[in-house]
């Protein structure tokens, strides 16, 4: 659909922002929506990260910050694209910030790279003034609060997921980490394999927390999406930590798997596969001897 005529989310916001910074926005292409929608801008050889209307412009600057921060020292990260607009470009459909178009190229996950690239960034000081995005428990809250608002929300699935989330912020709250609360990406399986190698992207969860929370953000896909064991054991060597002998590690790893349950749920509507993965999901996160694999979303 031509973004000249479309006047939906997150097309119109697009068009502000991209008249607002002076930028070309034909031939705007939605790359994927999650938390925000990511919209291709070709012509401009740039990306929009569209946040939905109310969506707090705050949050996307300090995703710009922290970008901006961790690829100044050093880190394979994804830079935002200053040149066109150093700060968020609030619309009346919703906030919007500009990023590099880098193309993907074929490739397979290094783990090994990213355990370096994360024990990186987990040694790098906070700087001054940061405004941490890591809460997993409440971006699980967001989306029962987005899902139960819709006719077609199922009561048993919100209710379900309103005391999952009660029963994880209570087991966070008595975490005892032994790497030390750092810089943390929030999402590190976010990466994109580009010409120049890869790059983490995506910083919408990044902050400060445990830094064990990005190193169980891997163990799940050997937990549920038949990453062998083996890779995760390279992965924790080249990390240079024992996660799964840490003793809070099946008590993160459920918080984590809670956050994974709650994408399944926010996909419902834009995903036939969705409500069924939920399902298994949720019946395997209430049982811990149930080893149902998990199907990717999205």
């Amino acid at each position: 659909m031509s973004v000249k005529t479309d006047e939906r989310w997150p097309f119109r916001a697009v068009r502000e922002a991209g008249a607002a910074a002076g930028v070309s926005v034909e031939g705007a292409a939605v790359l994927r929506v999650g938390q925000c929608a990511v919209v291709a801008l070709p012509a401009a050889g740039i990306v929009a990260r569209v946040g939905r209307p109310g969506y707090p412009a705050e949050r996307l600057d300090a995703e710009l910050r922290f970008a901006r921060y961790v690829s100044g020292a050093g880190l394979p990260a994804l830079a935002p694209a200053d040149g066109v607009s150093d700060r968020p470009l609030v619309t009346d459909q919703g906030p919007v910030t500009f990023w590099p178009l880098v193309h993907r190229i074929a490739g397979e996950r290094n783990l090994e790279w990213l355990a370096r690239t994360l024990r990186s960034l987990h040694d790098l000081p906070p700087p001054e003034g940061l405004v941490s995005l890591w809460d997993p428990v409440g971006r699980v809250e967001e989306r029962i609060a987005l899902h139960a608002a819709r006719a077609t929300a199922r009561d048993d699935h919100v209710s379900l997921l309103v005391a999952a989330s009660a029963k994880a912020r209570a087991d966070l709250a008595r975490l005892r980490s032994t790497l030390g609360v750092r810089l943390v990406h929030g999402d590190p399986l976010n990466v994109l394999v580009a010409a120049g190698g890869p790059l983490l992207l995506d910083f919408d969860l990044a902050g400060i927390g445990p830094a064990e929370w990005d190193l169980v953000s891997v163990a799940v896909l050997q937990r549920r999406f038949g990453l062998p064991r083996e890779e995760l054991l390279r992965f924790c060597g080249a990390y240079g930590f024992d996660l799964s002998g840490w003793e809070d590690f099946e008590v993160l790893l459920s918080v984590r798997e809670l956050l994974d349950c709650s994408f399944a749920l926010a996909a419902i509507d834009a995903d036939p596969r969705a409500e069924g993965e939920l399902e298994v999901r949720l019946r395997a996160w209430l049982d811990p001897t149930d080893h149902s694999p998990w199907t990717s979303l999205g």
